[in-house]
């Protein structure tokens, strides 16, 4: 099967949003002694603006995709990245630890948002059949297990 350029433009967006989530989360926990230092808090302090952000995240994962499946991903997903993009503005311009817990809960909600749907367009085709290697192919050991039922390696 041949991949169109719609296909291609798609799968690509889809992975930079999804890329664009999960760095995220390894930026600023490589960050939080700097965050510490430039905000003036204690030591335990930092650690919540990962915790607003994980917490967000998990809690709203699930509603967020009942959400794509019922306004439509494209919209979705088009909303969690925005909502996403103004929440690290706000992230960068925080002048305080609360401010910046509060952009990193905000940021989590557009994650939640963002994943659904980033996920849901590599895992399907356009013809709707589902691809091989799934449910392995959205995670590290996908090229390495095979789908039970489709009895391929990877996809």
């Amino acid at each position: 099967m041949r991949t169109t350029s719609e296909q291609r433009w798609v799968l690509g967006l889809a992975s930079i949003g999804s890329v664009m989530v999960a760095l995220d989360v390894l930026v600023v926990a490589a960050a939080l002694t700097t965050i510490r230092a430039d905000l003036g808090a204690t030591t335990e302090q930092p650690e919540w603006t990962v915790n607003a952000y994980s917490l967000s995240f998990a809690m709203l994962l699930m509603t967020a995709a009942a959400i794509g499946d019922r306004w439509g991903r494209r919209r979705s997903y088009a909303g969690g990245l925005a909502l996403f993009t103004v929440a690290s503005v706000a992230c960068a311009l925080a002048t305080s630890l609360p401010w910046l817990i509060v952009a990193r809960a905000v940021q989590g909600v557009g994650a939640a948002m963002v994943m659904p749907p980033a996920h849901s367009s590599r895992r399907w085709s356009p013809t709707g059949i589902r691809l091989p290697g799934e449910p392995w192919n959205n995670t590290p050991a996908g090229p390495c297990v095979g789908s039970p039922r489709s009895g391929t390696k990877g996809s």
